[in-house]
């Protein structure tokens, strides 16, 4: 807090605060990402065992395969977290990383002279792009690297202590054993190096410490589990990144559709080129290192919209300075009052807002297999289960050991002949029968409940009926069909669902279908209570029915 003893006032220090309230609330995220369920599972395995895995436990497809686990202490810490706070702790960890992160950007903005007020505007209209993105996935970790990176060597610029450099050198080797992105940081290390050399433009002791650091750097980096695949680990799932489409991992030109993504791509092209005149042009404000990074931040969302958060990273502090001092004559007509009223009643207005829209739940059951997961956990599921990409991480946290995935977000774990075949029984290729009869002997197929992916699916789906499969499970999130047999008679006996489901249109359901189709629907809204798809299915059957499905005799 020595900072805000410089600058200040009660005033400051209450608006810092609010400030950074908001920023915790708005990063307090609901998960909706399967991955960082696998994540979970992998952390869990490192504490159990006190090994780091290298190859593939959690599937069926690609046991044995290798797994490079760069992100291993990144996940043995949300483990630990989670098992001592639960999920909802975990989220708050989250956010508190956030929270330290755009403390530390707000710091680093001060630093180079940004009016208080603007920085704190700026760095929360900026910040909004990666809000998102703060989740229990080990880039919050990157995220959080990258601003304190940026701080330090910009107080190793302006005050060459030997500290600063000691304490870069120790994040990247943190950053090397939490995510294969490590390589960035090391760019950014290297790029103030040359643009502290371009200032000096002498070999002076300034350039020489930082010469080591960087050497030191790329030393500490190579002291992970993985050594020199983190580099190379990039290279190694663009061809997953291909195969899958991986939403994360499109273009944000892919989204151009939203209101959002047009807004994000209007402030990347302003704010970069706003950054390039000032930082590019000759003067008190040109700083090389800066420049490059805001050229490359820039260009990134374009490459893959994960990017986004790094973008609103990179580029939120050096556009409270630029703007600060291109506006210091305006800023200096009003009064710190008047700054002080708007942003306290805009944060204060935003705080009551995000109360009332803070997740009621700790993961989205829409959008993972939650309760489809709870139901084969509660049947006592066993062997092997067929899954999409995107719901396999949930799956692997739920069910595993007991039930085994066919896939989940470890790109490099399954390419080649798992992802094959993975394709091959999506789109019911000619060798699909064999693979889930014969070679794999599939129980569950847990698929989502996306009408859209259902109807890209659906020669499957017939397939998986004139074989005699059932479905057992239908909401939100997912669908469930199992196949008959003996291990699981009890469970088909009891949940299959032969008079209703997502391609039966309840108003075409009658005769002497309509009492058990009824008690049917009636076992779905007892075991998934909540689901709006089954909401719906029972108001369309009640509506066409004159409200007389009454299953008993």
């Amino acid at each position: 807090m020595m900072m805000l003893k410089k600058t200040g006032h009660r005033q400051e220090r209450i608006l810092l605060a609010l400030f950074l309230a908001l920023i915790f609330l708005f990063c307090f995220n609901q998960i909706n990402s399967a991955d960082s369920f696998y994540h979970l599972r992998t952390g869990q395995l490192i504490w159990q065992t006190g090994q780091i895995p290298h190859s593939d436990v959690f599937s069926y497809t690609a046991a044995g395969a290798q797994w490079i686990p760069h992100e291993w202490l990144a996940e043995l810490v949300f483990f630990a977290v989670q098992s001592a706070s639960g999920f909802w702790g975990l989220e708050a960890f989250i956010a508190a990383l956030a929270t330290i992160t755009f403390y530390f950007l707000f710091l680093l903005a001060r630093r180079k002279g940004a009016d208080f007020f603007l920085s704190l505007l700026i760095l929360f209209v900026i910040g909004a792009g990666s809000f998102q993105f703060w989740v229990p996935r080990p880039q919050s970790f990157v995220f959080l690297f990258c601003a304190a990176l940026l701080y330090l060597l910009e107080r190793y610029r302006n005050d060459p202590k030997k500290k600063y450099l000691l304490w870069s050198a120790l994040i990247i080797w943190v950053w090397a054993n939490m995510n294969a992105s490590v390589a960035l940081g090391i760019l950014i290390v290297a790029l103030f190096l040359g643009g502290i050399a371009a200032q000096e433009k002498k070999w002076s002791p300034t350039v020489r410490n930082l010469t080591w650091a960087l050497l030191g750097a790329i030393g500490l980096s190579f002291i992970n589990p993985s050594t020199y695949k983190i580099f190379t680990y990039g290279i190694t799932i663009l061809p997953a990144i291909h195969i899958f489409k991986v939403y994360e991992w499109q273009p944000i030109l892919a989204y151009w559709s939203g209101t959002d993504t047009k807004l994000f791509v209007g402030e990347i092209i302003a704010a970069a080129a706003f950054l390039i005149w000032q930082l590019g042009a000759k003067g008190k404000n040109r700083d090389l290192a800066w420049l490059v990074l805001i050229i490359g931040v820039s260009i990134m969302p374009f490459v893959a919209s994960r990017y986004l958060a790094y973008w609103a990273i990179f580029v939120a502090a050096p556009l409270a300075w630029t703007l600060s001092d291109a506006l210091k004559n305006v800023l200096a007509k009003f009064s710190p009052k008047i700054f002080f009223t708007i942003l306290i009643v805009a944060c204060v207005g935003l705080l009551i807002f995000r109360l009332n829209t803070l997740p009621s739940t700790y993961v989205d059951p829409s959008i993972l297999p939650v309760h489809a997961a709870d139901f084969l956990a509660d049947n006592d599921a066993q062997g092997n289960t067929f899954n999409v990409y995107s719901q396999g991480g949930y799956l692997l946290w739920r069910l595993w050991p007991e039930v085994k995935i066919s896939m989940d977000g470890r790109s490099e774990v399954y390419l080649g002949r798992p992802t094959d075949e993975y394709y091959a029984i999506l789109k019911d290729n000619a060798d699909a029968d064999a693979l889930i009869n014969q070679k794999y002997n599939i129980q569950y197929f847990v698929l989502p409940y996306d009408p859209t992916f259902l109807t890209s699916v659906q020669p499957l789906l017939v397939s998986l009926d004139k074989s005699g499969w059932q479905m057992v499970w239908w909401d939100d999130g997912a669908i469930i069909l199992a196949r008959n047999d003996t291990q699981n008679q009890g469970l088909i006996e009891k949940y299959a669902l032969h008079y209703v489901g997502p391609f039966i249109n309840p108003t075409t359901i009658k005769g002497t279908a309509v009492r058990p189709a009824a008690a049917e629907i009636q076992s779905l809204m007892d075991r998934a209570p909540g689901s709006a798809a089954i909401e719906n299915y029972a108001k369309a059957f009640l509506a066409s029915h004159g409200g007389s499905t009454d299953p008993t005799p």
